[in-house]
């Protein structure tokens, strides 16, 4: 009796135990919506040079970070920080290249100024500004003008 007593009390107590779910949705990076290939038009204030090629956007190890790469002209791959609508590549130096600079996210473009620097050759900051468009928006339009070779106009100080 004491048996049955105590297996009827266990089935009470489990039967009118609540069972939520709860939704795990994954939270909101404002990284989210730059990760993909963008088409990138890039202006050099130095040399006063205009480039076109394909970009490419990663997400990084932490939750604000992207890697950016194919940037300028030996394909530099950097890593930047996305808070709300601002981007910023921090100074660092990739494959003896300097390079630091900011920017703005709009809806399906990024605005960026950036200035890199050639440590081994010794060159001057080459400042540039670059529009890098949602590849969405450029569907299917080729670089006309990639960036395969390395700058001949280098000015060494």
């Amino acid at each position: 009796m004491k048996r049955s007593f105590l297996l009827l009390t266990a089935l009470i107590a489990l039967a009118s135990c609540d069972v939520y779910m709860v939704d795990t949705e994954r939270p909101y990076r404002s990284r989210d919506r730059i990760i993909g290939s963008h088409y990138n038009e890039e202006y050099s204030q130095t040399y006063h040079e205009y480039y076109e090629y394909d970009v490419w956007i990663s997400s990084g190890t932490r939750p604000n970070e992207v890697y950016i790469e194919n940037l300028y002209t030996e394909g530099l791959s950097v890593y930047a920080t996305v808070s709300y609508d601002a981007i910023t590549i921090p100074y660092q130096i990739i494959d003896g290249y300097e390079i630091e600079g900011a920017g703005t996210i709009y809806n399906d473009q990024i605005a960026l100024n950036y200035y890199v620097r050639d440590r081994y050759s010794n060159t001057v900051k080459d400042f540039c500004e670059a529009t890098l468009w949602n590849d969405g928006y450029y569907s299917g339009r080729k670089a006309e003008n990639k960036r395969i070779v390395t700058r001949t106009k280098d000015i060494i100080f």
